[in-house]
């Protein structure tokens, strides 16, 4: 993947080792609250975190369960009322500014159809996360409710690199983000606001009904279910369930998990199947690469495959 580096506001971030960047919040976000939406997470990578923001500087709230749960072994299931408990608990807090969430992990879905949206409608509120996340943010975005970040949760900044928490602050901020180089598979030039997510998430979204239209946006897909077959079986439905009918394009993460000819074999088919432009190598998914998307932020495409937000 090449990222075209006009980079001087990004060049310092990249060059310092990983576990001294954690400068990732802009200004504007003084205190950030943590919940588990999902699956709680392992209590050492908890603590690594909590220890390298606190060191950085940032004020940070742990909802009440958040870390229920945890264990250095099996990880043990929240009743989703407490889960439930802790998001409307950090979106109604006067001090909180965004609501990053633990980790991915199943049982956020449980949480969908038990949200009273026009309540969180009232409020204005970031929500960060990824993965299996993705239920949650299809609920929110087809609903009209807060401002959805896909990208590194919690625990999976850990392995995030450098220059995608450079990346991060300054997607959170709202800046000019530099150009990124994808590979066409199928050319066209586009725009619009973003979709998408983990491809398994989005067909749960699909089917049960809180999936947002994909209408005008540019659809970013990522997954870290192995196998060609499973992940060829899901977009195979995706594709029958009309999703991508009236998108603007399809740009491709990264699918952990395959190899990378496995992937491309994938995308390839995949193309063949929809009538959209069709991209690939945007530093999005289960690796250490893994861009923050702003969904409400308009994207372009041009003619040379160079995305640019």
């Amino acid at each position: 993947m090449r990222i075209i580096f006009c980079l001087l506001s990004l060049i310092l971030p990249v060059i310092l080792p990983a576990a001294e960047n954690w400068d990732i919040f802009p200004d504007a976000i003084k205190t950030i609250a943590i919940i588990a939406p999902g699956k709680p997470a392992v209590k050492s990578q908890v603590d690594e975190v909590l220890k390298n923001l606190q060191t950085a500087g940032y004020r940070v709230k742990v909802m009440p369960n958040a870390r229920l749960g945890e264990s250095p072994a099996k990880l043990k299931k929240v009743p989703w009322k407490l889960r439930h408990s802790d998001l409307m608990q950090a979106w109604f807090d006067p001090q909180v500014d965004a609501i990053w969430c633990m980790r991915g992990g199943n049982y956020a879905q449980e949480l969908v159809n038990r949200l009273d949206y026009d309540k969180l409608r009232t409020r204005p509120m970031i929500i960060i996360g990824f993965s299996n996340i993705t239920v949650l943010h299809q609920a929110l975005q087809k609903n009209n409710v807060g401002r959805v970040f896909s990208g590194p949760s919690v625990t999976s900044m850990l392995r995030t690199d450098a220059f995608s928490r450079a990346w991060f602050k300054k997607a959170l901020a709202g800046e000019s983000m530099p150009p990124i180089q994808l590979t066409a598979l199928r050319a066209g030039a586009c725009s619009g606001k973003a979709a998408g997510g983990h491809i398994t998430m989005l067909h749960w979204a699909v089917r049960d009904g809180y999936a947002m239209s994909t209408k005008d946006r540019i659809v970013f897909l990522e997954a870290n279910t192995k196998g060609l077959k499973i992940n060829s079986s899901i977009l195979d439905k995706l594709i029958a369930a009309g999703y991508f009918n009236e998108c603007q394009a399809v740009v491709f993460g990264e699918f952990s998990g395959m190899s990378k000819g496995d992937q491309l074999d994938m995308f390839k088919k995949f193309t063949a199947k929809v009538q959209c432009p069709v991209y690939y190598g945007y530093p999005y998914g289960h690796g250490t690469a893994n861009c923050l998307i702003d969904m409400d932020r308009v994207k372009s495409i041009d003619n040379n495959a160079v995305l640019r937000q």
